[in-house]
């Protein structure tokens, strides 16, 4: 059985990005004889790639198939916070995004809680508080400018003798 996985290997290694980019992707078929039903499974699904950024996007950015893959080929499986560090922060909204349009919701959250510091790490916090800061400062002026108004307009209202109504009169 270890031909066998050597082969799976040499079709998709999910060792590291680097080790799946460099895996043979030009092979179109390949039996291995007698094998385990799952791993020719993994090999046959290796060649329905046409290249290693789809080998990529369907096996290390898929937590469930990293697993069995690391799994059948031995490999220590490193926690998904462990694969999203590996990403420079500022590609990881785009690389979320992919998680969410090709693997769903479910696999969307798995990659949000695997890679929430790496994405703080690209946060200026001093400039937002900053910026929050100046849009309060921005409202209080808008709103000591209405005051100032409706302080203008009362001054200039004058009360009307006795008139039953009690209606106000501009001046």
């Amino acid at each position: 059985i270890e031909g066998k996985v050597m082969m799976l290997k040499v079709v998709n290694n999910i060792s590291s990005i680097k080790a799946t980019l460099q895996t043979n992707f030009t092979l179109r078929s390949l039996r291995v004889g007698e094998v385990m039903e799952e791993i020719q499974g993994c090999i046959n699904a290796a060649f329905r790639f046409t290249g290693n950024r789809q080998k990529i996007i369907h096996t290390q950015l898929s937590s469930m198939r990293r697993e069995a893959l690391c799994r059948l080929q031995g490999i220590e499986e490193r926690s998904n916070a462990a694969l999203y560090c590996k990403f420079d922060p500022l590609h990881l909204p785009e690389i979320l995004a992919l998680v969410g349009r090709t693997h769903g919701l479910s696999e969307l959250h798995v990659a949000l809680k695997s890679s929430l510091t790496m994405l703080l790490s690209t946060v200026d916090r001093v400039k937002c508080l900053e910026q929050e800061m100046a849009y309060y400062q921005a409202k209080v002026v808008n709103l000591q400018a209405e005051i100032a108004a409706i302080k203008r307009a009362e001054g200039n209202v004058v009360e009307v003798g006795n008139d039953p109504s009690n209606k106000r009169r501009r001046t």
